[in-house]
């Protein structure tokens, strides 16, 4: 019932939509903050508490991570670029990894487990016209507009204006950063399987006495279930899953469930 509004040069503004009255109440607003512009898009992290937005005019602005846990204190936490001179256009959110179509820099892919020091994990430059460093033209709507990170494959999709269609490989971008690998530390079967069969999960280097939380999205980054546990085994329920791919996230461990 939230809603996340980038309202161009007026900035950000958040509201609540009441279904019974079918109006919107304004919870928050930010008109002021580092590097504003044109105010064009952005995406809710997993947990709800940290929101990425990017100003799409004039070229060059730089991402912003805002803090959004209490509406009454919204803090710009970080704010980041690819290269000096591209303009980020939309970005794209599961649990903490961001991916950015970033016009001239293609897509750039962040992990924002701590949302004030974004770090970048892989890239794949679907503009090539355009060389690292620049010169970066203007008008600057040249490379990436749009991305979808969402398939049950696991593959990405990037839209580049000039280039066509790029049907990206990310496995690469999860080896040698600090979050480990999904397959290396979450053991999840069966999978695919069917709604309501039990999903047994195990994570080798947890102890008996080790606390995790467990939180399973939908594809469109809601969280359909939360629940802590200890030890290295858990049964999760699906009974409440419709048929579909869902993203399991166990501390900062992910991987893919698909139910059939």
């Amino acid at each position: 019932d939230t809603v996340y509004a980038s309202c161009a040069f007026d900035g950000l503004f958040i509201f609540r939509y009441n279904r019974s009255s079918n109006n919107f109440v304004l919870l928050a607003s930010l008109t002021t903050y580092p590097g504003q512009g044109y105010n064009h898009s952005g995406a809710l992290t997993g947990d709800g508490n940290t929101f990425v937005f990017m100003d799409e005019v004039p070229n060059g602005l730089p991402v912003k991570v805002l803090d959004v846990s209490d509406f009454a204190n919204l803090n710009v936490v970080s704010t980041f670029v690819s290269n000096t001179g591209p303009t980020p256009h939309n970005p794209f959110i599961i649990g903490n990894i961001c991916y950015i179509a970033y016009y001239q820099d293609g897509l750039q892919v962040y992990d924002l487990a701590n949302p004030a020091i974004p770090v970048r994990i892989g890239y794949f430059d679907t503009h090539y016209q355009t060389a690292i460093g620049g010169p970066y033209p203007s008008p600057a709507y040249q490379g990436a507009w749009g991305a979808y990170p969402f398939l049950p494959s696991g593959n990405i999709l990037v839209s580049d204006m000039q280039n066509g269609l790029f049907v990206l490989n990310g496995d690469a971008m999860f080896t040698g950063i600090d979050v480990p690998t999904a397959q290396s530390a979450i053991r999840l079967y069966p999978n695919p399987q069917s709604r309501g069969v039990s999903v047994i999960l195990d994570i080798p280097e947890a102890t008996s006495y080790s606390k995790s939380v467990l939180n399973v999205y939908s594809v469109e980054g809601r969280k359909m279930i939360s629940e802590a546990f200890y030890g290295n085994r858990h049964v999760l329920q699906t009974e409440s899953l419709s048929t579909g791919c869902y993203f399991v996230e166990i501390n900062n461990y992910r991987c893919k469930l698909i139910i059939k």
